[in-house]
């Protein structure tokens, strides 16, 4: 049984991954801002610590007697300013480095992103070797990018460090599908290119599975690509979503350049005339869901051990039942 404290657990990851990891023997504490959030990791199983991730000694105090730290903590939206991706994103990573470092902490695991390959200029599907551009997929990935950066450069010899790559996150419960689906029932979802490319995707099974294969292996250090192992065309997973909620699938398409000018309209009147919520589409959706992408994950099946819980298949079988 390994001690494990957890960052970002009340959201859609965390209440698939607690009970995962509960159920392999290991103790789960969940670092949680106030009591709402504590009561909702507290059904999930685990145990909560009331901490102020704003402070690197509260972060400490819970990490005393932790084992690992699996930090999942991050901002993942469309839109928003830099400086609050770079204080949710690189900041806060920075302040768990430290803690970790401070509460003789002897794992640390961050979920970063595999958006900070986007627009790589290696052909897909791109692994670990792959070349970086300077803004991935917009402030999300490029705050992620900097963040595997602080975790990659801490030089404790005593803290192995692991970052994953995860793509697109699913399950029947996933933010994204909730997210399309309320731009569907608005009329404001269009597809790009019809959907009629691959990406790659990761079931949040499979997440806690490669999570517990970071923590599990002793030897494997660095970055790793973690998927569902085979890729799947967008058009059908967003289809099949849909159709669990009752939903008609949308015809309206554009070309992917001409969703770009459009992105780019949408972005400027919305800064310029300081419009509410976010626009229906932006740069960074056009990155993140919006073309092909494909990864390897070889190097987590080899090195970590990492296998699936649940094939693709499965999955979507699982949307509607």
């Amino acid at each position: 049984m390994r001690r494990i404290a957890i960052t970002g657990s009340s959201g859609f990851v965390g209440r698939h991954v607690i009970p995962i990891l509960l159920s392999k023997g290991h103790a789960v504490t969940a670092l949680v801002r106030g009591p709402e959030s504590a009561r909702k990791v507290e059904s999930f199983g685990c145990e909560a610590c009331l901490c102020d991730l704003g402070q690197t000694n509260s972060i400490m105090n819970c990490l005393q007697g932790a084992d690992a730290v699996v930090h999942m903590a991050a901002r993942l939206d469309i839109s928003g300013s830099y400086q609050d991706f770079y204080a949710d994103n690189v900041v806060l990573t920075q302040r768990m480095l430290e803690a970790s470092q401070k509460a003789g902490v002897k794992n640390f695991v961050m979920i970063s992103a595999a958006a900070v390959a986007i627009g790589s200029p290696d052909p897909f599907p791109v692994n670990e070797k792959a070349r970086l551009i300077a803004r991935p997929a917009g402030n999300y990935g490029t705050t992620k990018a900097f963040a595997e950066r602080e975790v990659l450069s801490c030089t404790n010899p005593h803290l192995r460090r692991v970052v994953l790559r995860p793509p697109l996150v699913w399950a029947e419960d996933a933010p994204v599908f909730n997210s399309i689906a309320e731009s569907v029932q608005k009329g404001q979802f269009v597809w790009i290119d019809g959907g009629h490319y691959c990406v790659a995707t990761i079931h949040v099974e499979n997440l806690a599975s490669a999570i517990l294969a970071a923590l599990s292996s002793s030897t494997g250090e660095g970055v790793f690509f973690v998927s569902d192992g085979e890729d799947i065309q967008f058009r059908r997973l967003i289809e099949t979503a849909l159709c669990a909620r009752g939903l008609t699938t949308p015809r309206l398409s554009l070309p992917r350049p001409i969703a770009r000018t459009s992105a780019t309209f949408a972005e400027a009147a919305w800064a310029l005339l300081r419009l509410s919520g976010r626009p229906p589409i932006t740069n960074t959706l056009i990155d993140l869901i919006g073309g092909e992408f494909r990864i390897d994950d070889t190097r987590a099946r080899q090195e970590l051990g990492y296998c699936n819980r649940i094939a693709i298949d499965d999955g979507l079988a699982r949307l509607g039942s």
